[in-house]
């Protein structure tokens, strides 16, 4: 789930310093004459975002510049894109005349530059799994990068790369919705967990129709996806059972693999019968596995007490 970082928070993390770059020059500029590419922009700010930051930089002031790079002769944001908008909100609004911000120039391509706000949104765990979605393709279908090397910088197994690809299928409307359940700490919108299983309706109609079927029985507005399994079974008549592919079911796995390695090479000893089975799925398993079946080997296999 998606966790707000405070706008000091934000201006301490978004620095050529924090990403250990040479800075060629510093300085203050108009917001409003800056270069503002929102494709490069690794978070989506909505309105009472860029409100939040304009109320910080007009009673705190700015606590850490803007890191930029100049493209024909223009300064573009590099970190610092709710802050530029914040401070030509401020120009337009007329709340501060000749309100500059100060900022911060590196040499940095058009990779480098969103990777850099990727990671860095990341780590402070900013990013909604809708973000994630958008920058994986942009990584991806624009600056080419492999799904493995990806998970890898993000530090994120493959599978959760695949999976998380997946919400792109959905309308923008309901992309937004998505992103309101994590920011509002899940009280309302479409969970992510439901949202997977949505995105493999291919019709967007047809897919809008069950949102609104599980919405009219909601009593909290918001999509589960236990709520849309339910939706499922009634039409169908017969109990839903969610089924993992391959790549699905190796996520979970992966990772708990992944945490037993890390914790043999630091404090040595083996992995437990928990572990072993794990990874024996994450080797083996093949096809298409229903959870039941997953549980009921996991059962079967353990040690008995």
């Amino acid at each position: 789930m998606a966790k707000e970082a405070t706008t000091k928070q934000i201006e301490a993390a978004d620095s050529a310093q924090s990403m250990g770059w040479i800075v060629l020059e510093t300085g203050e500029v108009d917001p409003r004459d800056l270069d503002i590419d929102e494709s490069l922009n690794g978070r989506r700010y909505s309105d009472q975002d860029v409100a939040e930051m304009m109320l910080s930089l007009l009673q705190d002031g700015q606590k850490s510049p803007i890191c930029v790079r100049k493209i024909k002769n223009k300064l573009s944001v590099v970190f610092g894109y709710r802050r530029s908008k914040a401070g030509i909100e401020i120009h337009d609004a007329g709340l501060r005349k000749g309100f500059k911000l100060r900022y911060e120039l590196v040499d940095v391509d058009d990779k480098t530059a969103l990777l850099a706000n990727v990671i860095e949104n990341n780590e402070r765990r900013a990013l909604t799994d809708i973000d994630h979605a958008h920058n994986i393709h942009l990584l991806r279908d624009t600056f080419g990068m492999q799904q493995q090397d990806i998970a890898k910088k993000l530090n994120k197994s493959n599978s959760w790369v695949s999976l998380t690809s997946k919400l792109l299928k959905l309308t923008a409307a309901q992309q937004k919705q998505v992103a309101l359940f994590q920011t509002s700490g899940g009280k309302k919108g479409i969970a992510p967990a439901s949202a997977y299983e949505l995105a493999d309706i291919e019709d967007p109609k047809e897919r809008q129709e069950e949102i609104d079927k599980v919405l009219k029985t909601s009593a909290d507005g918001r999509v589960t996806r236990s709520a849309v399994r339910k939706q499922k079974q009634a039409k169908t008549g017969k109990e839903e059972r969610y089924t993992l592919s391959a790549k699905e079911i190796r996520f979970p796995f992966d990772r708990i693999v992944e945490g037993a390695q890390a914790r043999i090479a630091e404090e040595g000893g083996e992995m437990t019968p928990f572990e072993s089975i794990c990874k024996d799925f994450s080797k083996f398993c093949r096809g298409k596995i229903g959870e039941r079946t997953i549980l009921s080997h996991l059962r079967e296999s353990l040690p008995k007490k």
